[in-house]
């Protein structure tokens, strides 16, 4: 009698929970998974649930965060050759994320600088959100606040000091911008050693 090697078995069962079950029980996955009795699962999804806590916390812990506005109105229009007639410009003009090669404890500083032109005298209300991104899922919203901007060009600074709990590997900052339908993006790179 052959046996279906134990991988494949895993495999198999985790296919069955998310495309068969997990529609059925809206998202409700721990329930199932525990009526399984695929009590691994769970203790390995607590495992690094735990670990992404100890990341926030640590994160969060160093976290710094600067705001400034950079350059007029006056110098905005002419840096990007604006005319009144071009309307509402919101516009990512520089993003960095230093260094590009890190080891735990040190230092990472993301640098934002943004321009805004067209908006009315009051200003704009405007979100600015900084994510740590790995293998392509999002690990944490280093930042996200809402504030009202004028014309002009702002620079959006974060610095935050990578933890002892931190994968070794290649991450992702991503940097977003929103205002009502208007959506600017940005993504830098850093590599923990």
């Amino acid at each position: 009698m052959k046996h279906t090697p134990l991988p494949t078995v895993v495999f198999l069962f985790r296919f069955f929970l998310v495309v068969l079950v997990m529609p059925l029980n809206q998202g409700c996955i721990p329930v199932v998974i525990a009526a399984a009795g695929a009590g691994g699962y769970l203790l390995a999804d607590e495992e690094a649930q735990d670990n992404l806590k100890n990341i926030f916390k640590d994160i969060s812990d160093s976290l710094k965060k600067q705001t400034r506005g950079i350059k007029s109105e006056k110098e905005t229009r002419k840096d990007l050759d604006y005319r009144d007639d071009e309307g509402f410009l919101l516009e990512i003009t520089a993003f960095s994320v230093k260094p590009s090669e890190v080891r735990c404890g040190e230092e990472i500083q993301v640098t934002t600088q943004y321009s805004i032109l067209g908006a009315p005298e009051e200003g704009i209300l405007i979100r600015d959100i900084k994510s740590l991104w790995v293998d392509n899922k999002e690990i944490i919203t280093l930042a996200d606040d809402t504030i009202k901007r004028n014309n002009g060009t702002w620079e959006s600074t974060l610095a935050f000091e990578v933890p002892a709990s931190a994968a070794a590997g290649p991450h992702k900052i991503k940097q977003k911008i929103l205002h009502d339908t208007e959506r600017i993006e940005s993504v830098g790179f850093f590599t923990i050693k």
